[in-house]
Protein backbone atom coordinates (compact mmCIF):
# COMPACT_ATOMS: atom_id res chain seq x y z
CA UNK A 1 0.00 0.00 0.00
CA UNK A 2 2.86 2.37 0.81
CA UNK A 3 4.57 1.71 -2.58
CA UNK A 4 0.88 2.78 -4.37
CA UNK A 5 0.93 6.16 -2.41
CA UNK A 6 4.00 7.02 -3.81
CA UNK A 7 3.05 6.31 -7.18
CA UNK A 8 -0.27 8.21 -6.94
CA UNK A 9 1.62 11.53 -5.68
CA UNK A 10 4.15 11.18 -8.32
CA UNK A 11 1.78 10.73 -10.92
CA UNK A 12 -0.59 13.22 -9.43
CA UNK A 13 2.89 15.36 -9.40
CA UNK A 14 3.75 14.92 -13.27
CA UNK A 15 0.41 15.59 -14.42
CA UNK A 16 0.26 18.92 -12.43
CA UNK A 17 3.64 19.74 -14.30
CA UNK A 18 1.83 18.99 -17.52
CA UNK A 19 -0.92 21.34 -17.25
CA UNK A 20 1.61 24.19 -16.25
CA UNK A 21 3.43 23.99 -18.89
CA UNK A 22 3.42 27.00 -21.48
CA UNK A 23 1.52 26.18 -24.91
CA UNK A 24 3.97 26.38 -27.53
CA UNK A 25 1.62 28.25 -30.48
CA UNK A 26 2.57 29.56 -33.74
CA UNK A 27 1.87 33.11 -34.10
CA UNK A 28 -0.30 34.02 -37.80
CA UNK A 29 -0.64 37.20 -40.19
CA UNK A 30 -3.71 37.91 -41.73
CA UNK A 31 -4.01 39.94 -45.07
CA UNK A 32 -6.62 40.82 -46.54
CA UNK A 33 -7.33 39.89 -50.66
CA UNK A 34 -9.39 42.35 -52.63
CA UNK A 35 -8.99 42.95 -56.23
CA UNK A 36 -9.36 46.14 -56.89
CA UNK A 37 -8.57 49.09 -59.05
CA UNK A 38 -6.68 52.42 -57.65
CA UNK A 39 -7.33 55.51 -59.50
CA UNK A 40 -5.65 56.59 -62.50
CA UNK A 41 -4.33 52.93 -63.11
CA UNK A 42 -5.01 49.74 -65.73
CA UNK A 43 -7.97 48.01 -64.09
CA UNK A 44 -8.25 44.61 -63.92
CA UNK A 45 -11.46 43.13 -66.26
CA UNK A 46 -14.84 44.50 -65.20
CA UNK A 47 -13.43 47.08 -62.49
CA UNK A 48 -12.91 50.42 -63.16
CA UNK A 49 -11.00 53.11 -61.32
CA UNK A 50 -11.72 53.35 -57.34
CA UNK A 51 -13.90 50.18 -57.78
CA UNK A 52 -13.31 46.88 -55.90
CA UNK A 53 -14.99 43.63 -56.93
CA UNK A 54 -17.94 42.30 -54.95
CA UNK A 55 -16.08 38.77 -54.27
CA UNK A 56 -12.90 37.92 -54.52
CA UNK A 57 -11.37 33.85 -53.41
CA UNK A 58 -7.64 33.51 -53.22
CA UNK A 59 -7.91 29.61 -54.52
CA UNK A 60 -4.06 28.75 -54.30
CA UNK A 61 -0.68 29.92 -53.73
CA UNK A 62 2.54 28.91 -54.42
CA UNK A 63 6.29 28.97 -52.42
CA UNK A 64 6.96 32.55 -53.84
CA UNK A 65 4.01 33.56 -52.72
CA UNK A 66 2.27 34.07 -55.79
CA UNK A 67 -1.89 33.93 -55.45
CA UNK A 68 -4.45 32.69 -57.70
CA UNK A 69 -8.23 32.43 -57.16
CA UNK A 70 -11.43 34.30 -58.64
CA UNK A 71 -13.25 37.46 -58.19
CA UNK A 72 -16.24 38.97 -59.50
CA UNK A 73 -16.81 42.37 -61.31
CA UNK A 74 -19.47 43.45 -63.41
CA UNK A 75 -21.80 40.56 -63.26
CA UNK A 76 -18.88 38.15 -64.31
CA UNK A 77 -16.37 36.07 -62.78
CA UNK A 78 -12.59 36.18 -63.70
CA UNK A 79 -9.87 34.79 -62.59
CA UNK A 80 -6.42 36.80 -60.92
CA UNK A 81 -2.81 36.49 -60.44
CA UNK A 82 -1.29 38.87 -57.43
CA UNK A 83 2.29 38.81 -58.07
CA UNK A 84 4.36 40.72 -55.86
CA UNK A 85 1.40 43.25 -55.15
CA UNK A 86 -0.21 43.57 -59.12
CA UNK A 87 -3.27 41.87 -59.93
CA UNK A 88 -3.54 40.65 -63.10
CA UNK A 89 -7.24 39.49 -64.90
CA UNK A 90 -7.03 36.10 -66.37
CA UNK A 91 -9.99 35.12 -68.62
CA UNK A 92 -11.23 32.59 -71.68
CA UNK A 93 -10.44 34.31 -74.62
CA UNK A 94 -14.11 32.64 -75.87
CA UNK A 95 -17.09 35.62 -76.05
CA UNK A 96 -19.98 33.40 -74.56
CA UNK A 97 -17.63 32.15 -71.56
CA UNK A 98 -19.15 33.43 -68.21
CA UNK A 99 -16.44 32.36 -65.65
CA UNK A 100 -12.99 32.29 -65.15
CA UNK A 101 -11.66 30.43 -62.11
CA UNK A 102 -7.55 30.17 -61.77
CA UNK A 103 -7.26 27.25 -59.01
CA UNK A 104 -3.74 26.51 -58.57
CA UNK A 105 -0.09 27.84 -59.42
CA UNK A 106 2.99 25.76 -59.16
CA UNK A 107 6.70 26.95 -58.33
CA UNK A 108 7.33 27.75 -62.05
CA UNK A 109 3.92 29.88 -62.27
CA UNK A 110 2.07 27.64 -64.68
CA UNK A 111 -1.79 27.90 -63.37
CA UNK A 112 -3.92 25.43 -63.54
CA UNK A 113 -7.99 26.36 -63.33
CA UNK A 114 -11.69 26.19 -65.39
CA UNK A 115 -13.88 27.80 -67.43
CA UNK A 116 -17.39 27.65 -67.74
CA UNK A 117 -19.84 27.69 -71.11
CA UNK A 118 -23.77 28.07 -71.07
CA UNK A 119 -25.74 25.22 -71.03
CA UNK A 120 -26.01 23.80 -74.58
CA UNK A 121 -23.28 25.96 -76.23
CA UNK A 122 -20.32 24.38 -78.33
CA UNK A 123 -18.46 22.79 -76.57
CA UNK A 124 -16.12 22.91 -79.20
CA UNK A 125 -14.12 26.40 -78.82
CA UNK A 126 -11.32 24.99 -77.02
CA UNK A 127 -7.92 23.70 -78.17
CA UNK A 128 -7.91 21.40 -75.13
CA UNK A 129 -5.97 23.33 -72.90
CA UNK A 130 -7.55 23.74 -69.52
CA UNK A 131 -7.10 27.57 -69.01
CA UNK A 132 -6.10 30.41 -71.55
CA UNK A 133 -2.67 31.86 -70.55
CA UNK A 134 -2.29 35.01 -71.64
CA UNK A 135 1.17 35.73 -73.50
CA UNK A 136 2.09 38.30 -71.82
CA UNK A 137 1.68 36.57 -68.05
CA UNK A 138 4.66 35.59 -66.80
CA UNK A 139 4.78 31.62 -66.17
CA UNK A 140 8.68 31.12 -65.95
CA UNK A 141 11.00 32.23 -62.54
CA UNK A 142 12.45 35.56 -63.02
Amino acid sequence: MHGNTHRFILSLILGLLLFNTRSAAQSFSFASIDVHCAAATTCPAGLVPGQVASQTGARGINARGDIVGFYVAAGKQHGFLLKDGQFTSIDFPVAKVRATIANGINPQGEIVGQYTLPVNSDPNVSDGSPLYCPPDLPTTPP
